[in-house]
């Protein structure tokens, strides 16, 4: 199994996407998608989205929601079968900060 990490986009206050793109699927990928936190090396045991209907190889995106406005966090894309995890290359982005009242 092969997974890279791809950009963050259309980041806002509170929210993000994040590519990846799973290269290699190996014996088969029960769950895909992207961990992260407010710290370095995200992990699984992290905040995560969780996908598990299987796209096969190439890209997808993942929507990050109730992040904190100006606020940098950490992410990388991940695959998981039968108890074994790996990871693409950390990235990390800033959200925006939060709007001004008024």
């Amino acid at each position: 199994m092969k997974v890279t990490t791809g950009e963050a986009s259309n980041i806002l206050s509170t929210t993000a996407e994040i590519t990846g793109y799973i290269i290699s699927a190996g014996e088969g990928i029960k769950i895909y998608g992207h961990c992260y936190a407010k710290t370095p090396n995200p992990t699984i045991l992290d905040t995560r989205t969780e996908f598990s209907v299987t796209i096969g190889l190439g890209s997808y995106t993942s929507f990050l929601q109730g992040l904190e406005p100006g606020t940098k966090y950490y992410t990388k894309a991940y695959l998981n079968c039968n108890n074994k995890t790996v990871y693409g290359i950390e990235i990390n982005f800033t959200t925006a900060s939060a709007d001004p009242p008024g």
